[in-house]
Parts: structure tokens; C-alpha cells; sequence
């Protein structure tokens, strides 16, 4: 199932190199990464994520909302992707280009995903070499 809520599918194609692939189980999107890897993507910018009820810390805010939204994901999408992670899903979260992000929902989507949700990354911050610096 595609995802394109209205913020992500307001922008230029271009601006969204960020996605996020839903899987029933972990092996799923180790599959995924393992393929890209192969096929030279750097992998540092991959994130698996879940397997539970995500942890709750002060303030009631969970690290996985924090985790996602410091990367540029909508709050709608993260509401969803807690709800999936609650039921025991894997997300594979992948920063790259627009070949990239082709090539990762094609091999996801041949190795089981349930859902693909474009998203556009937030900004780098001065001095940082990536989002997760």
C-alpha cells in the first residue's frame, strides 16, 4: 500500500529523498539493506526500527516519535508508523537519492513490504555531515 499524504505529495519529487518501508518481520528489511548494500548504497543512512510498543520517555514523548520526526517525518505518519510498530512491525527508514529510493521500493516491495511512505528529510544543521550527527 502507497502513502502520499498531502504535505509529502506537495513537493517536488526531487526534495523527497527520505522513505520509510512497513515489514511483517525484521529478516524482511535486512533483506532490503543487505540487497542495497550490494548494489553500493550506503547503508549508514538506513534505520530499522520496531518489533513492539515503542518506549515511552519524560514528557510522555517516545523516542521512536522523537527518532522520526528530528528526520523529517510528518507527525501523521509517525502516528501511523507507531501504530504499525505497536502491532509488532519493522520500519526500514532510508535516506538516499531519487535511483536509490526507486531501487529500495522495488527490492522492499518484492521482499514483502506492506506500505511505502515518502518523506522529505529536515534540513542538515550547520557543521553536521548528516541528519543523524
Amino acid at each position: 500500500m502507497e502513502t502520499n499524504l498531502s504535505k509529502e505529495a506537495s513537493h517536488t519529487l526531487e526534495e523527497i529523498t527520505g522513505l520509510v518501508s512497513v515489514f511483517d518481520h525484521r529478516s524482511q528489511a535486512e533483506t532490503v539493506m543487505r540487497s542495497l548494500d550490494e548494489a553500493g548504497s550506503d547503508t549508514s543512512k538506513f534505520l530499522i526500527i520496531g518489533g513492539g510498543p515503542p518506549e515511552e520517555t519524560l514528557g510522555g514523548l517516545s523516542v521512536f516519535a522523537s527518532t522520526l520526526f528530528s528526520l523529517g517525518i510528518s507527525e501523521n505518519l509517525i502516528a501511523l508508523f507507531a501504530d504499525e510498530v505497536g502491532a509488532g512491525k519493522y520500519l526500514l527508514v532510508i535516506h538516499g537519492t531519487q535511483k536509490e529510493l526507486s531501487q529500495a521500493r522495488r527490492i522492499a516491495k518484492a521482499s514483502g513490504a506492506n506500505r511505502h511512505s515518502p518523506f522529505i528529510p529536515r534540513k542538515i544543521p550547520p557543521g553536521a555531515t548528516s541528519v543523524y550527527d
